[in-house]
């Protein structure tokens, strides 16, 4: 009987030790697919659902403030422009929707996860990134002195026909005239412009933490 007991005492604790081991490899398995499915998503150019898989202080600074950025890329063009989707034609916003799509497809061109940890209910990623552009050509190039000049070529072509609209219509009717009308060029510049400066890589480690119950992304450092 006492033999019996012994057994079965081994086979507990053994158990026991097979259920922490895999409490702890489940905990690992569930950081590293929040991680690939934040990446994998950026790699298709689905920023929607890319941010499934991230908490709102992942994109407030660090090396994935350039996704967030690209988030709010349509406000930010309505914006330096003074204008709203009302201003544009069907075809000026698929022209818009188009460039941004282009743009976040090449955020993120492959990705290697190379290590995954997690200590005291916080996860680590370190992923080696190949961007399809180098992340600081968006923050060195001067996009609303490419719009301005732009728009000026535009406006001294179409002098005369401008000159009519803003008799009708005033300076709106003007200024949104300009808009529809030199947005392909403006949108060109800018993305061949981004786009020059060629792939880059880095390595980041993400920070992931587990909030009501997902694991999402919050942190993203780019190791020296």
């Amino acid at each position: 009987m006492k033999k019996k007991l012994t057994i079965l005492l081994v086979v507990t604790l053994a158990f026991a030790f097979v259920l922490v081991g895999c409490g702890g490899n489940k905990a690992e398995e569930d950081i590293r697919a929040a991680a690939d499915g934040f990446l994998s998503a950026l790699d298709q150019g689905d920023l929607d659902k890319a941010a499934e898989y991230a908490d709102d202080s992942l994109f407030d600074e660090g090396a994935m403030s350039n996704v967030g950025e690209a988030m709010n890329l349509d406000d930010t063009f309505y914006s330096t422009l003074g204008i709203n989707s009302d201003d544009l034609t069907e075809e000026n916003i698929e022209t818009l929707d188009e460039f941004i799509k282009t743009l976040t497809s090449e955020l993120v061109k492959s990705y290697e996860i190379k290590d995954v940890s997690e200590k005291d209910g916080v996860g680590t990623v370190t992923v080696d990134l190949t961007y399809g552009f180098d992340p600081a050509a968006s923050d060195t190039f001067d996009a609303t002195d490419e719009m301005s000049k732009t728009l000026e070529k535009y406006s001294e072509k179409h002098l005369d026909e401008l000159r009519e609209i803003y008799d009708k219509d005033g300076e709106k009717g003007v200024t949104k005239s300009i808009v529809r009308g030199a947005l392909p060029e403006i949108l060109k510049v800018i993305q061949d412009s981004i786009l020059s400066s060629g792939e880059s890589s880095e390595t980041v480690k993400f920070t992931v933490e587990n909030k009501n119950d997902k694991w999402l992304l919050t942190k993203a450092e780019v190791e020296e």
